[in-house]
């Protein structure tokens, strides 16, 4: 297939690479630098494996609790890779999304030329499904990779399936096991998709038995991972801080799923965030959407019923939209995200193939055939452009919360971001603004501790203290565990530029008891402060009580309990204890990138090499 199509199939790739060169140049956004430069799982090769059966925020955490609902060990395995490759510079990260992309637009030609299509109409889809700004999201932004690995596998499976179900291949269908395998552990949506298979090898009533023979090797590689799944997380699921109610989970499905809808047939809006908020009562904008769905899914089921490959299409349209249809896993301002669409886009153009089809037969008259085709690239074009366009707001994080600010600007989550950015700017005054803005908007601690850090940056500490105090007695579920703990560290620093010490380190003692999986960072900072206070005996005793700990738990700011414990030994002339502290410190934070623990290391590269004299 792929040697009698390549000059179709060569073009494709060049230009849906070519689409998002300008994503090359881009920096780490949002989570990427959370997941990559702060994440010392994919980082150190002694915790790889430790990685690799956790979920994949594990590294917020102390090990013994899930810190999220995903377990992805390709994309983990995917990263670790990446990170060997590539260290702390994104250039690399991104053209691996930039690769993958193209390669996801390559299979989704050969599968429309696998069923029947014909090159030139498959080529044309393959485009649209390449200039399609719904990716933009996907491919500019590091982090979407899960997105594209879980699609890329599942394409090729379904490929390998295919040439199984026409010449019995064992070999392909072995492989069609592995990709399904990998497409799992790349995003667990590829769970929902076992039925595909049933659908592709069953074209007729009389192929009932054999598509479901063929498909249950499929079931139990899910069942299987599911089941790995549960024992590596310890539950099913768990909702995202400050999620919707079940009530009105179930309330926005309509909602939800028709932004998707409007995403795919009129692309005009896009950014991080959208003002679609979950429904908590009945209304006439309800009903509309109500009456929508029902529309759209009985035209689905109609032209399903005509055509195989718009059944294979419908499926693949809906079923990776299941779970991204319950808010619950979302922030109440993050409920509907365009990467959710990536691979239920290749299903929309599934379901269009065999229309365009007879389009370009019913239009094969030269003058007909020349307009249509003109049509066609003039459309694609203003597709490509627009991709072009938003794949560049994702090049800083500047230029994403001031997109996402316009998009949505009743957003206190989007305000919220785009002050702590321009807070790491220097620019105070606009932080200042965002952050009022946000706490206008939704009184959320993220918002109060942002504020509070600027306030901090202009030394202002006494209207710091207040926002921390007030973000850490605020009662709302909306805030994850490190946020709290970033909120209480901050509040010691406040305090202590006060000379207050004492509240500092009560401060520091009430977070210790309220976030025990961040004890060993926690004592890091309280030790910090009881040497202030000239409490340099009981400093060096909590900092040896964790020393074990301090090695278990993730952050920096842990590990940095060690350089202390060694800095102490070394002003309590116990050099051989301090030089044994300083090896632990450095052996432990050999891989990480973040600035503070570079300065860290260096100093204890220093102070070693002074004990050596």
């Amino acid at each position: 297939m792929i040697k009698k199509h390549w000059k179709w199939l060569l073009p494709l790739f060049l230009i849906a690479s070519v689409l998002y060169l300008n994503t090359a140049g881009g920096d780490f956004v949002y989570d990427d630098k959370r997941q990559i430069l702060e994440n010392p799982l994919i980082q150190n090769s002694d915790l790889f494996f430790r990685a690799l059966t956790s979920d994949v925020w594990a590294f917020k955490s102390d090990g013994t609790i899930a810190a999220s609902n995903y377990w992805r060990p390709v994309f983990t395995a995917e990263s670790i890779v990446a990170y060997a490759l590539f260290g702390a510079e994104p250039f690399g990260w991104h053209l691996v999304n930039i690769l993958l992309n193209a390669a996801n637009c390559v299979l989704l030609m050969i599968l429309l030329l696998r069923l029947n299509g014909t090159p030139l109409v498959s080529f044309l889809l393959a485009l649209l499904f390449a200039a399609h700004p719904v990716h933009a999201e996907s491919v500019a932004w590091i982090a979407g990779v899960t997105d594209l690995l879980y699609s890329f596998f599942f394409l090729l499976s379904v490929l390998m399936f295919l040439r199984f179900d026409s010449n019995g291949d064992r070999n392909a269908y072995r492989v069609a096991l592995v990709c399904f395998a990998l497409a799992i552990g790349s995003k667990e949506s590829a769970l929902l998709l076992i039925p595909v298979y049933w659908l592709v090898s069953n074209p007729g009533e009389t192929e009932q038995r054999k598509g479901i023979r063929a498909a249950i090797p499929f079931a139990v590689v899910g069942g299987i991972f599911f089941t790995a799944r549960w024992f590596v997380l310890g539950m099913l699921r768990q909702d995202a801080p400050g999620a919707a109610g079940a009530g009105s989970a179930l309330m926005s499905v309509p909602k939800v799923f028709m932004f998707y809808v409007r995403q795919i047939f009129i692309p005009v809006s896009h950014g991080p965030v959208y003002s679609i908020r979950g429904y908590s009562e009945f209304d006439f904008s309800w009903l509309l959407a109500l009456a929508g769905t029902v529309t759209v899914l009985g035209v689905l089921q109609w032209v399903s019923r005509r055509d195989r490959r718009a059944a294979f299409g419908t499926a693949l349209f809906l079923l990776p939209l299941l779970p991204v249809l319950d808010i619950r896993s979302f922030n109440p301002e993050q409920i509907v995200s365009n990467r959710y669409l990536y691979l239920p886009l290749a299903g929309v153009v599934l379901i269009f193939a065999p229309y365009a089809e007879r389009l370009f037969r019913l239009v094969n008259k030269n003058s007909l055939r020349w307009l249509t085709l003109g049509a066609s690239v003039v459309v694609l074009g203003l597709l490509g452009f627009q991709s072009h366009v938003v794949a560049r707001s994702w090049s800083s994080e500047k230029s994403i919360w001031e997109y996402a600010v316009k998009a949505d600007p009743e957003s206190a989550f989007a305000w919220s971001q785009l002050g702590s950015v321009l807070s790491k700017a220097g620019d105070t005054k606009e932080a200042m603004s965002a952050y009022n803005q946000a706490l206008d908007l939704k009184p959320t601690r993220a918002a109060y501790i942002g504020r509070a850090q600027t306030f901090i940056r202009e030394k202002r500490y006494e209207e710091a203290v207040f926002d921390l105090r007030t973000a850490s007695e605020l009662e709302t579920a909306d805030t994850d565990a490190l946020t709290i703990y970033h909120g209480y560290d901050l509040l010691s620093y406040a305090l202590v530029a006060k000379n207050e010490y004492k509240p500092a380190e009560s401060a520091i003692r009430e977070a210790r008891e309220r976030l025990p999986i961040y004890y060993a960072a926690l004592t890091s900072k309280l030790a910090v402060v009881l040497y202030l206070e000239g409490e340099k005996k009981e400093a060096l005793r909590e900092l040896e009580s964790v020393r074990a700990r301090a090695g278990q738990e993730l952050l920096p700011e842990s590990k940095a309990a060690l350089m202390r414990l060694g800095m102490l030994y070394l002003e309590n002339g116990e050099r051989e204890k301090a030089r044994e502290a300083l090896n632990e410190y450095l052996r432990q934070t050999v891989s990480m990138a973040d600035e503070a623990t570079a300065l860290d290391r260096k100093k204890a590269l220093e102070t070693i090499s002074g004990l050596s004299k």
